[in-house]
């Protein structure tokens, strides 16, 4: 019987050829959100910047008796500024007398006025927020609107629209304070924002106010609204003026 013992280890094999590149392995899931930094130190105060425009001339109420069509223009340029290019927002709204007392003639010579006034604005024509922007109201006991601000985006177009302006006969007396209402709820109630923005009402009328205790209503609406109202009449209406020198007063 033979023993069995142990042999000794062989020696080492050589080295294997590399294998073959194994499948990628699936993308792991997104790791923890890291901890929020320090805050950092606050940087120098940079130098101060440079004086910002001028804004807009201040204006008023304005009530003035025209005898001819120049002084009208007179008049806007005085307290609303050059109408060339204004470079504020600006809102303006004529609101023209059809009251009982206005004639033909008479409501030619206010329709005029609002044309020649309008071929020397600066029409807004894009989204810019400069220009003017206008709307066209007519009124006697009432009032109603004729152009919303919205309605033309052009120069051109709003000269026609104000061509088809006509002249209808009324039995009613006149109110300027509705008029001004009127205009505080439903004109104004869509307009451009801004600091600078300007919002102007003028009011074309033949003569006195039916109620003047609403035009002194009105003056306290326009001036928590910041619109500034300016009566062109063809007479003497210093009761109108009172009104607006009452509202002033109030405010």
């Amino acid at each position: 019987m033979f023993a069995l013992f142990k042999g000794r280890p062989g020696r080492r094999g050589l080295v294997g050829k590399t294998g073959v590149d194994g499948f990628l392995g699936i993308n792991g899931r997104r790791g923890p959100k890291g901890i929020r930094g320090r805050r950092g130190d606050s940087g120098l105060t940079g130098d101060q910047g440079n004086p910002g425009e001028a804004g807009p001339p201040g204006i008023g109420p304005v009530v003035h008796q025209v005898s001819a069509f120049s002084s009208f223009i007179i008049i806007y340029h005085d307290f609303i500024g050059r109408t060339e290019c204004p470079v504020y927002p600006t809102e303006v709204v004529f609101a023209v007398d059809m009251s009982a007392d206005v004639t033909q003639a008479i409501f030619n010579r206010m329709k005029t006025m609002v044309i020649n006034f309008v071929q020397d604005l600066k029409i807004t024509e894009s989204n810019c927020p400069t220009g003017a922007r206008v709307a066209i109201l007519t009124y006697s006991s009432t009032a109603k609107t004729f152009i919303r601000f919205s309605d033309f985006r052009s120069k051109q177009k709003l000269l026609e629209g104000l061509q088809n302006l006509a002249y209808e006969r009324s039995n009613s007396r006149r109110n300027v304070g509705t008029a001004m209402r009127f205009a505080a709820k439903n004109t104004f109630k869509r307009v451009r924002h801004g600091v600078l923005g300007r919002k102007v009402a003028i009011f074309i009328t033949n003569g006195p106010s039916r109620e003047i205790s609403e035009v002194t209503t009105a003056a306290l609406e326009f001036s928590a609204l910041d619109i500034t109202p300016v009566v062109i009449s063809f007479a003497n209406v210093p009761e109108i003026q009172r009104a607006f020198e009452v509202g002033d007063l109030a405010a």
